[in-house]
């Protein structure tokens, strides 16, 4: 399967209405892999990545947060993680991470989903465009 980098830098959106059914272990392993392979200052990897199942934990965490409310709606979390101490670039390295499981996680969903590239979602994109 060809993939177009560019085009799934392009698509990817900070949508926050998450589907009801729950991600596959399979999915998470290739998302959480992803973050592993991020480069990072000294090839540090100062990262843990701690996986959110549990709804009640999502709950808590997001009734701590200034952003990021929309956690206890989610399916699951990926909370990363990053000891400032074993890097010299802790918060460039966690982004890292981050891109690149943002990225797996939004290449699964378009490719497991029929209904992506509808026209709705087209012109989303082409509207997102436009303000760039």
């Amino acid at each position: 399967m060809s993939v177009d980098i560019l085009e799934l830098i392009k698509t990817r959106r900070s949508i926050r209405k998450y589907k009801t059914a729950p991600v596959s272990e399979e999915e998470i392993n290739k998302i959480l892999e992803a973050g592993r392979w991020a480069p990072s200052a000294d090839n540090s990897q100062p990262w843990r990545f701690i996986v959110l199942r549990s709804q009640e934990v999502r709950k808590k965490l997001a009734d701590t947060l200034t952003w990021g409310r929309f956690l206890s709606q989610a399916p699951m979390g990926i909370a990363v993680v990053v000891n400032p101490r074993a890097s010299n670039h802790p918060v460039e390295d966690g982004a890292a991470a981050t891109q690149n499981m943002l990225l797996e996680a939004h290449f699964r969903h378009r490719h497991r989903s029929p209904g992506r590239n509808s026209p709705e979602d087209k012109e989303r994109t082409r509207r997102a465009d436009l303000h760039r």
